[in-house]
């Protein structure tokens, strides 16, 4: 069959010392939410994003928490 590809339902950006930490642990403790563990955002934090192996990341949720809402937090430095 094919593979699930999926991305987070919710993402929340944030800098450090912002209460990134904090909020993405009071949504995560929802039953609805599959949390990546926090601290697996530095896919944002590099100059070439490669979308293949951040969809193969959040892919790998998806399918362990198949009846799940997907979300991450990243709480870095950001180039804009």
């Amino acid at each position: 069959g094919k593979n699930t590809r999926c991305l987070p339902a919710f993402l929340l950006l944030g800098v450090a010392q912002t209460g990134v930490r904090d909020l993405y642990a009071r949504i995560s403790a929802s039953a609805d939410i599959a949390a990546i563990p926090f601290g697996t955002g530095w896919f944002f934090t590099q100059p070439e994003v490669k979308w293949q192996k951040y969809m193969d990341i959040t892919s790998r949720f998806a399918q362990a928490f198949p009846n799940k809402l997907l979300g991450q937090a990243v709480a870095d430095g950001f180039d804009i």
